[in-house]
Order: C-alpha cells, then structure tokens, then sequence
C-alpha cells in the first residue's frame, strides 16, 4: 500500500459509510460521495446522531456538505455482519490447518 499525503488518501474511501465528529460536537453518519483539497466532505444518506445517556436517536439529514476545518474525526463504520464473516473465514482457516495438520501426524 503506497502512502498517499493529505486528503488523496481518502480517495479509497468513496462510497463508504463513515461516522464524522464535528467541532460543535455533532456526530454524522452517512456516505462519503465526495472530497476536494480542503478537506471539504460530501455525504449522502446522512443521518445525525444524537445521544442521550446511553440511548441514541437518529435525525435523518439527506446530504450533507462539511467544511474540512469542522472535522474532528473521520471513520469509516464498518458493518458487523462483515466482521462476522470475515471471523468466521479466519476460524475456518485455522481448523483446516489443524485439521491438516493432524493428518500429517
């Protein structure tokens, strides 16, 4: 993986649902459709989260354009239905060595 400075290397993660922190401490989740040099974010599908204790509530927002200078945080969400498979890939990996193994013995 070559190292990409600045926001090119957000490039990558077009199309992908991300979980943004902005300055005045509101938190957006949606999909990043677009970047530019400044760091300036486009997201579709965008939803504000707001917490309450340890309750939530989503606000639908729609899109959602976000000046570079307010983000805090970026991060990309990823689902846990694909950590599942992909620990479920791993385990099964680690039985067909063992299991190979034991044949070899």
């Amino acid at each position: 993986m070559n190292y990409v400075p600045g926001t090119a290397s957000l490039i990558d993660d077009i199309d992908k649902k991300h979980l943004v922190l902005l300055r005045d401490g509101r938190t957006l989740i949606g999909y990043l459709r677009s970047i530019d040099q400044f760091a300036n974010l486009v997201f579709h599908q965008t939803v504000e989260r707001i917490h309450v204790g340890k309750k939530f509530g989503d606000i639908p927002r729609g899109i959602f354009i976000v000046r570079g200078e307010n983000v805090v945080l970026l991060g990309e969400i990823v689902s846990s239905s694909k950590i599942f498979y992909e620990n479920i890939q791993s385990i099964k990996n680690v039985w067909k060595n063992l299991v190979s193994s034991s044949d070899q013995a």
